[in-house]
This record gives structure tokens, sequence and C-alpha cells, in this order.
């Protein structure tokens, strides 16, 4: 017999399993596994069978305009269990949930044979439309609270972990970066901003050329972020870089405005290849900070290390 529950801090990886199977790909994975990070999950359930995961569903905050609802997705369940009602009962079960807890909309891209059952109409109808590009007729909406939800329309805006393909796009710039300052005798690092695809800013480690310990890629990026952009586009964009920033570089992107971070080697790696210190995971600096900040990485690791090999010596004491 299925039942529905929340997720338990146990399910994480039958959940993953789930949506990889389900999907045939990692993408949607590690999508839920980053916005479980950053704590982004408005709502987590679990379908199981015999006390197994067999399907899962997630809502995420979604935004239009000032209005706050809630996204749709993913949603999977394992091949073996499809076609037996498993994922109309977590949308039933979850789309309930949400609405008691006073959400004013629910959007999801997804089958125009499916969700129509669950109410769900065309968003275009009500003046909503997607950020990505999307066939009109699987981007739809359903309308919790028509008082809150007068007068709303625009674009829907997902959180920043829904982009993972600009994600890895533009870590792969700053890993190309890094291997831009290795060659100019630096350390291997690079940084940039961006907002969606478009890049702000770019910059590289500069500790040897400048003959300063703190001219780090990120130092030298906020920096010079200062200086050319103003505070609103700042806050507004997404840092990038090649490894897991250090306690200073945190202290500097936090103070600076940046509330997006995005980073390919973790901090633990890089400790096996050079050593260095305060090599405190960012994540745990940005939790003591008053305003929250979104925090995606490791990806695309074994491509940042590819950067380092034969840079460091055995243990390295380098500041870095």
């Amino acid at each position: 017999m299925v039942q529905i529950r929340e997720e338990r801090p146990d399910d994480a990886a039958a959940i993953r399993e789930v949506n990889d199977r389900a999907f045939g790909q990692d993408q949607e994975g590690r999508i839920v596994d980053a916005l479980r990070a950053n704590r982004a999950a408005m709502l987590s359930l679990v379908a199981t069978v015999d006390d197994r995961a067999v399907g899962h569903i997630m809502y995420s905050p979604v935004r239009i305009g000032d209005v706050t609802g809630a996204g749709l997705g993913p949603m999977a369940v394992l091949p073996e269990h499809q076609n037996q009602g498993i994922g109309s009962a977590l949308v039933r079960s979850g789309n309930e949930k949400i609405a008691q807890a006073g959400c004013p909309f629910i959007v999801v891209v997804g089958h125009v044979a499916f969700y129509p059952r669950f109410d769900f109409q065309p968003a275009r109808k009500l003046g909503i439309t997607c950020e990505w590009s999307v066939p009109d007729e699987v981007f739809m909406a359903l309308v919790l609270d028509e008082r809150k939800m007068r007068g709303v329309a625009g674009v829907a805006t997902y959180r920043t972990e829904f982009h993972m393909d600009v994600h890895e796009l533009h870590v792969r710039q700053a890993i190309e970066l890094a291997r831009q300052a290795r060659a100019a005798g630096n350390h291997p690092f690079g940084a940039l901003l961006a907002i969606g695809d478009r890049v702000l800013l770019t910059a590289q480690n500069t500790v040897m050329t400048d003959r300063d310990p703190t001219a780090h890629a990120e130092t030298n990026l906020v920096a010079e972020a200062i200086r050319r952009l103003p505070s609103d586009e700042i806050r507004r964009s997404v840092l990038y870089t090649s490894c897991e920033p250090c306690a200073m570089c945190v202290g500097k992107m936090y103070w600076t405005g940046i509330r997006s971070i995005v980073f390919a080697l973790p901090s633990s790696e890089l400790a096996l290849l050079a050593g260095g210190d305060f090599l405190v995971p960012c994540a745990e600096l940005f939790a003591r900070a008053a305003d929250p900040v979104t925090i995606i990485g490791p990806l695309l690791i074994d491509e940042a290390r590819d950067v380092h090999r034969g840079y460091w010596p055995p243990r390295g004491r380098f500041a870095v």
C-alpha cells in the first residue's frame, strides 16, 4: 500500500535514486539536493511502498513580481511504479498542504495530459509566463488565493538552484580563469560575477604577481565590483569561483552584498592538494550571517581538480 509522508533526514539518498532513475539523468536530483542544502524546499514529500521510497515531490519558492508562490517539481516516480497512481497521490497531497500553508499559487512545467486533472491551466491565460523558453501549454498555474492573486501577472522566477546548466557554464569559465592565473605565474584560482547568462566581471588570483597574499580571485573580483557596479546589481548577481571561498573571501563577499555563490572544488579537496589555513566550509561561515546566502557546490570537481595537478608541492604551505 502506498503511503505519502514528509521527507526525513535519512531519505536523501533514496530520493536521489528516485529522481535519477525516473528522469534517466542526474540534473533533477542535483536540483533537489541543492534546494535541500539551502533549506529552500517549501515542502518535500515521499511516497513509500513497504517502507521503500518509490516517489518524490518537492515544492520551492517562485516569485511573480512581489508575490511568492510555489513551484511544483521535480516530481518523480520509479519506472517500475509508474502508472499506478503514485504521482497523482503525491500531487494531490502536496497541493493540499501548500494550500493549507496559505500559498497563493502553484506553477509547474509538466505534461499537458496530467496536470490539468488537478485544476492547473495554461499560465499565460492568467498573464503569467515562465522565465525559461518552454511551450505555453506545458507551463501551467493553479491559483489558490484569488484575493492575493488579483492583478498579479508577469514572469514567474524560480530559485537559482534550477539553473544548473548556466551554473556549470559559468563554473567552467571560472576554471578557465584559474588556468590563466596559473599560466601567469599565480595560484590557480579564478572567479566571475554574473546575472543569468550575462557575465559582469571576471578576476584571477594575483597573489604572486602582486606580492599580496590577500589577492585571491574572489577578493580581486569583489574589489572590482565595488568600483564598477551599483550595489543593487551586485546583490542580484551570482559569484562563481573555481574553488570554495576561504574565510577572508567569505567576509568580503557578504559585506559587499553578494548573496548567491557557486563553487567548483571544495575546500576539503584543496586541503589534500595544497594544505592551507582556515579551510572552513563556507556554508558554516555563511550560516552565522543575518541574511541568507544561497550556496551551490561543489560542481565539476574533476575539472576543477585538474587545474591544480602538478602545481602544489607535497603538503604545500602557500597562502591560498
